[in-house]
């Protein structure tokens, strides 16, 4: 049985998070200890070590330090505890060498035999360049895994405004006073770097074409993917039996205390005015009006 490789691709804040869960809690397939391993950014040189590094040295920490407790009470370390140990420091070393990310899915498939699908699901990805994306996909083929892409977008007002409430939500998750709300340094964040690479679509969609074959290819959109039928096409894509989806869990969920003013919408929907469009003549702008609240925004003015 072949294996697939699911790279996922973001958007970030467009599901990916409870996607992740969904396949977590799906009988066939292996997801590992991270959902996010982010080593292609850093392998490839777009950023080194990736934003997911501290993350995994204070797991891997917290994981030695039970693991030592345990040895200190007499006790024996569980086989759960050991791989995930393994799998932690693997995804440390492979942001350095490509050999412990190839380790860290051969493991994975032995521990389940049967598995049918392994995955790395980190919406940064989105920002890699055909000739990386190229490398990632070569590189897991090469290993034997059939890849396939999933790609899910938002509305990309939406999308904005939500990545920024998360910053306030992990600001104040660290005890730290949020000195200025989303909504009151939105106009100035709109056009900063991390928020309009990861919203700019029709740049990685393009990018996606010219390496991945369509068939390998599943473009989804938030706005839709909390439903039977789209859960349904998911599984069908991956190969994947249709497992019954918990459509009330909320993952990663950013606190929404303040709407956005209609001029900063305005503004906001001219700024993304390409990826609006873009989209709408992909996809249909039936499908998009219909779905994005914010893509007729502006129009009257």
């Amino acid at each position: 049985m072949t294996k697939t490789f699911l790279f996922g691709v973001g958007a970030q804040k467009a599901g990916t998070s409870w996607l992740y869960q969904y396949l977590v809690d799906h009988p066939e397939c292996e997801m590992g200890v991270l959902k996010e391993h982010g080593v292609w950014v850093s392998l490839l040189g777009a950023r080194k070590p990736s934003v997911q590094f501290a993350n995994k040295a204070t797991y891997l920490t917290n994981t030695l330090e039970r693991m030592k407790a345990l040895q200190a009470k007499g006790e024996p370390i569980p086989e759960r505890m050991r791989n995930r140990m393994l799998g932690l420091a693997d995804n440390l070393n492979a942001e350095f060498d490509v050999s412990y990310y190839l380790n860290y899915y051969e493991r994975l498939g032995r521990i389940s035999p049967n598995a049918r699908l392994f995955a790395d699901i980190t919406p940064e990805y989105s920002t890699l360049t055909v000739d990386q994306m190229t490398t990632v996909r070569e590189t897991m083929e090469e290993a034997g895994f059939a890849v396939k892409v999933i790609y899910l977008m938002r509305d990309p007002v939406e999308r904005a405004y939500s990545a920024m409430r998360m910053r306030d939500r992990d600001v104040a998750l660290a005890g730290k006073e949020v000195q200025k709300t989303a909504r009151q340094r939105f106009s100035a964040a709109l056009k900063s770097p991390y928020i309009t690479n990861r919203t700019s679509y029709n740049e990685t969609l393009e990018t996606l074409d010219q390496v991945f074959a369509p068939e390998n290819i599943f473009h989804g959109f938030y706005e839709t993917l909390f439903t039977t039928d789209t859960v349904q096409q998911v599984c069908d894509f991956l190969g994947l039996t249709y497992h019954e989806p918990d459509f009330d869990l909320r993952i990663n969920e950013s606190p929404r205390n303040e709407e956005l003013w209609p001029k900063q919408i305005a503004a906001a929907r001219k700024h993304f005015d390409a990826t609006y469009s873009y989209c709408a003549e992909r996809f249909g702008e039936e499908t998009i009006a219909g779905i994005w609240p914010h893509y007729r925004a502006g129009e009257a003015d």
